[in-house]
């Protein structure tokens, strides 16, 4: 039975979960499992998608103790996503929003951490899927031009996506341009 976990239920895991339950109702899995600490997030987006109260849960320990997972998609936030990954990589693959990790060091451990559990972990770059992305990219390589591009430029404005409160907000975070400007640079 492949069962997929969605961890964490706020912007982008919503989203998850809506595109798990789709992948569920066109036979591609057949459990979906949700996790978020907020017990009212969690009951809204369950039963907005009717995912049985079993199948819910307000704390990773007890889903890894339950179910058995094929798969998890971590949507939370970016200085938790180290500690998380490398527990859910012991049970099941997983897909991270991007970042991977704050650092280049944590990003390793993750990966080290998968090779050793013969995990596949996956970054969640969207934007290469986009079909504007997928277009252009068709069209520079048809025509040759990708060696012929010699300046890229791009501006990411705002304080990006909000996170955990100032104090606990982990030191490696950058706003926008941690967030957001990752896409940029995996397109370019």
């Amino acid at each position: 039975m492949k069962s997929i976990a969605i961890i964490g239920l706020g912007k982008w895991g919503k989203n998850h979960v809506r595109n798990i339950c789709r992948l569920q109702n066109e036979g591609f899995c057949d459990e979906v499992v949700i996790c978020d600490a907020n017990l009212e997030q969690l009951n809204l987006i369950g039963n907005l998608h009717n995912i049985p109260q079993e199948k819910r849960y307000d704390n990773l320990d007890n889903l890894l103790e339950k179910e058995e997972l094929a798969g998890a998609i971590l949507a939370i936030p970016t200085s938790i996503h180290k500690k998380i990954a490398l527990k859910m990589l012991e049970y099941c693959d997983i897909l991270c929003e991007k970042p991977l990790a704050p650092t280049v060091e944590d990003c390793n451990e993750i990966i080290q951490k998968a090779e050793q559990e013969q995990r596949i972990v996956q970054v969640g770059h969207l934007e290469r899927y986009n079909p504007v992305v997928v277009t252009l990219k068709t069209f520079l390589e048809e025509e040759n031009t990708e060696e012929k591009i010699m300046h890229v430029s791009g501006r990411r404005v705002g304080p990006g996506p909000m996170k955990l409160n100032s104090k606990d907000l982990d030191p490696n975070y950058y706003g926008c341009g941690h967030d957001f400007m990752v896409h940029d640079i995996d397109v370019v």
